[in-house]
């Protein structure tokens, strides 16, 4: 989902455990060349992709 973004040249998403849901997920991105994207422009972007 995430190499979709026409900004991320690269990703991962891997399981961190947390207290009160067990796990969450984490991301690592890799951003295209001369982008600027931040992570909340991602975080909108997710969230319009999740149902």
């Amino acid at each position: 989902m995430l190499l979709r973004h026409p900004n991320v040249a690269d990703a991962a998403v891997i399981p961190m455990k947390d207290e009160l849901a067990g796990e969450v997920p984490v991301a690592f991105i890799v951003r295209s060349s001369d982008s600027d994207v931040t992570e909340d422009e991602l975080k909108k972007y997710i969230s319009k992709q999740v149902i």
